[in-house]
C-alpha cells in the first residue's frame, strides 16, 4: 500500500536514477516504521492482550492447596485430549459437543474464544448441513472428515468412509442436537459449573485480549442467568517446568505448563503424541477438582 502512495510522492522528480534512489529510501523508512510498529503490537500484545507467558516465569511456582468443587464439569476443547482426561479423572459425566472436535493450526489462535461465543449464542446454527465441508479421509481409521465452516471445528468421528454423507450427518445432528440440549439445560440450572479448556502442545496458543475473555464469560452467565460458571484454561508454554496458577477475577482459573507429550512415560493404549498432551501434569491440576456428589 504504501509503495503505491510512494510512487505518487516522487513520480515528479525529473532523474530517473535520483527518483529511484529517493523512492528506495522512502521505503525503508516506511519498512522500518512497520517493523517498529509491529514489535511495539507484539508488546503490547505480550503485555496486555494476555500477557500469559510471564506468569511462567513469575515467582507463584506451587499449586495452592485448595480442593475446588463444582456440579458439571464438561469440556470445551481443545480437542479430544480434554474430554478423554476429565473421563479419566472421573470429572465427565456426559458428553458435550465439543468432546471430539478440534480446530486446525490455523483456527487454533482463537479457538477458545470462538467456543466460548458458540456458547453464549446457544449453538445458534452449529449443525447447518450447508456449513460441512469435505476435507479429506482417513483410511487408517476409516473415516472421512469435515470442517464445520461455521464453528471452525473438524468432525473427524462423525462420518464414515463406507457411508453416505446424508446418513451420517443424519445421525450426527441427532447425536449433537442431544448433547447440546442437556449442555443448555446444565448452563441453565443454576448449579455451579466449571467449563474446562486444554491446549494441544501442536496447535499454536489462543491470542486474545484478557479482559476479552472475561468479558465473554460476563457475557456467558448473563445469558445463561447463572453466577456460578467458571473457566479452567490450561495454556500450554513449552519449556514452562513448573505449573503455575492464578485465578483470575475470580473466575478464570489459569494454569501455566508445558503440555507436551512425555515420551519418558507409559500412557493408556490409544494415547498417542499426535493428539495426546501430557497426561501427568493435566492429571496433577484435575485432582484439585471435584464433583460434589463424590464427596
Amino acid at each position: 500500500m504504501y509503495k503505491k502512495l510512494i510512487d505518487k510522492i516522487v513520480w515528479f522528480i525529473p532523474f530517473k536514477n535520483l527518483r529511484n534512489f529517493i523512492r528506495d529510501i522512502l521505503i525503508n523508512i516506511s519498512e522500518i516504521s512497520e517493523i517498529k510498529q509491529e514489535l511495539n503490537n507484539i508488546k503490547f500484545q505480550k503485555d496486555n492482550i494476555t500477557g500469559l507467558y510471564q506468569f511462567c516465569n513469575s515467582s507463584n511456582k506451587t499449586l495452592d492447596n485448595n480442593i475446588y468443587k463444582y456440579d458439571f464439569i464438561f469440556s470445551i476443547g481443545e480437542n479430544c485430549f480434554c474430554a478423554d482426561i476429565l473421563n479419566k479423572n472421573n470429572l465427565r459425566t456426559t458428553s458435550s459437543p465439543f468432546d471430539w472436535l478440534t480446530p486446525n493450526r490455523d483456527y487454533s489462535k482463537t479457538n477458545m474464544i470462538s467456543n466460548l461465543q458458540i456458547i453464549n449464542n446457544e449453538f445458534k446454527d452449529f449443525l447447518i448441513k450447508d456449513n460441512f465441508i469435505y476435507t479429506g479421509d482417513s483410511v487408517k481409521d476409516g473415516v472421512k472428515m469435515y470442517l464445520n465452516n461455521n464453528a471452525k471445528l473438524f468432525h473427524n468421528h462423525d462420518f464414515f468412509i463406507e457411508n453416505k454423507f446424508e446418513d451420517d450427518y443424519i445421525k450426527m445432528k441427532d447425536t449433537y442436537s442431544k448433547r447440546i440440549e442437556r449442555l443448555l439445560n446444565e448452563l441453565k440450572s443454576g448449579k455451579k459449573i466449571l467449563m474446562v479448556y486444554i491446549e494441544q502442545y501442536k496447535l499454536y496458543n489462543n491470542d486474545f485480549y484478557i479482559n476479552e475473555l472475561i468479558d465473554l464469560l460476563d457475557a456467558i452467565r448473563k445469558t445463561y442467568n447463572n453466577e456460578s460458571i467458571d473457566l479452567l484454561y490450561m495454556r500450554h508454554e513449552f519449556f514452562c517446568n513448573d505449573i503455575t496458577f492464578k485465578i483470575i477475577d475470580n473466575k478464570i482459573h489459569l494454569y501455566i505448563l508445558d503440555n507436551s507429550f512425555d515420551y519418558t512415560k507409559n500412557y493408556d493404549n490409544g494415547y498417542t503424541p499426535y493428539w495426546t498432551g501430557n497426561a501427568w501434569e493435566t492429571s496433577k491440576i484435575l485432582n484439585k477438582y471435584k464433583l460434589k456428589k463424590e464427596i
